[in-house]
C-alpha cells in the first residue's frame, strides 16, 4: 500500500524560465546610463562564459 503513495513535492525552484524577474544593484556611477527598456546581459556563476539576455523594466 505504501508503495502506491507518491512523495510529495517540497518546492519548486521554477516552472517557466523564459521570464524572469532580477533584483540587481547599478554602480552609482553607472546609473546615468541605465535606461527602462534597455537591452542587458547577466550572467551565472553555475555557467561561467555564458550570457542571458535582459531588457530593463524599472
Amino acid at each position: 500500500v505504501a508503495a502506491s503513495l507518491s512523495a510529495p513535492t517540497l518546492f519548486t525552484l521554477a516552472e517557466d524560465l523564459s521570464h524572469m524577474e532580477l533584483e540587481v544593484n547599478v554602480d552609482e556611477a553607472d546609473v546615468g546610463r541605465v535606461h527602462e527598456k534597455q537591452q542587458a546581459r547577466f550572467t551565472v556563476d553555475a555557467w561561467p562564459g555564458r550570457a542571458y539576455p535582459a531588457t530593463i523594466t524599472r
